[in-house]
């Protein structure tokens, strides 16, 4: 991905969530938290959509509670076609059941000499290693690695180093959690939508020139697509 295609994934982000930290040219970290957590993985769905309609090219994401296990859930999304391109990693239930599906070398931070340190002792998966002692890791190899082992567990060590950009639009994007078939539903979602979006006028301290209201049906149940902007 070239400088410029990176920028316009990153507008495109920041158009739907309201900092991110931008960990290299393909590859930036979501500030997630002011959404609710029914909200989040349709909210994922919709930013791979949004990236591919306005920039034209394939995402995925990975979701969790620290950036360790985001690298690994992202890692899945990318190689396992069932997820659609989204691994949510947030219980610890769905971690249980597939970070023992994760080879060792494909955790973030552990490279080739650490991943044939760690099979010396039988570590070969991410649970291994979530399971290890994390004084034990960090005496065989680095602090660093006694801290993944935490994000691992679900223990945030690696803060998320977030930019808060001069605002020149303020969106509020979901998806809905039913089917929305009458106007009076739909009123009162838009209702709702816009409260949202002037709470956080006021905590960006912007004022609205212009407000645009779109909505369209869904795209993965395979019906006629319809949308309608409105402005």
């Amino acid at each position: 991905m070239n400088g410029s295609l990176s920028g316009r994934v990153t507008d495109t982000l920041l158009s739907m969530v309201p900092s991110i930290e931008s960990y290299s040219i393909d590859e930036s970290f979501l500030n997630l938290g002011e959404f609710y957590e029914r909200e989040v993985e349709p909210l994922a769905r919709e930013l791979r959509e949004r990236v591919r309609r306005w920039v034209g090219i394939p995402t995925c994401v990975g979701i969790a509670p620290t950036k360790t296990l985001a690298k690994v859930a992202n890692f899945i999304a990318k190689k396992r076609p069932q997820y659609r391109g989204v691994c949510d990693l947030r219980s610890s239930q769905m971690r249980a059941e597939l970070l023992s599906t994760v080879p060792v070398d494909e955790v973030w931070g552990i490279g080739a000499a650490s991943a044939a340190k760690l099979a010396k002792i039988g570590v070969q998966t991410a649970a291994d290693l979530a399971a290890l002692d994390p004084d034990n890791t960090r005496a065989l190899m680095t602090v660093t690695d006694g801290r993944t082992v935490y994000e691992l567990r679900g223990i945030s060590c690696l803060p998320l180093e977030l930019m808060e950009p001069t605002r020149k639009g303020i969106a509020v994007t979901r998806s809905f959690g039913a089917p929305v078939t009458t106007w009076s539903e739909l009123r009162e979602a838009i209702a709702s939508y816009a409260k949202r979006a002037v709470e956080k006028m006021r905590r960006y301290k912007v004022a609205a020139e212009n407000i645009f209201v779109f909505m369209h049906t869904k795209n993965f149940n395979n019906d006629p697509f319809y949308s309608l902007p409105k402005r």
